[in-house]
């Protein structure tokens, strides 16, 4: 039997995760966020791992160990994307 349920995990270095789980690991939509960075990953995890999502900038200015560059924003105009 399977059990899903909805919870928060907290990693020793503040880091956390926000979401569904499933036999005790990451599964389904969820939020991680690595406040050591300053970004958050927001999307679908199977079996503990991150599938499809989206990486953002969250809270860079006081993150003690943030990525060297922010990410970029990327619009439709950036992918320059092509609809037939």
């Amino acid at each position: 039997m399977s059990m899903w349920c909805t919870a928060v995990f907290c990693e020793a270095n503040g880091n956390r995760y926000e979401g569904s789980w499933k036999n005790g690991v990451k599964n389904g939509s969820g939020k991680f966020f690595y406040l050591d960075k300053g970004q958050v990953y927001e999307g679908v995890w199977v079996d503990d791992l991150a599938k499809c999502g989206q990486m953002k900038d969250w809270n860079r200015d006081s993150a003690p160990d943030a990525t060297q560059f922010p990410l970029p924003p990327v619009s439709n105009a950036t992918l320059n994307l092509h609809y037939y």
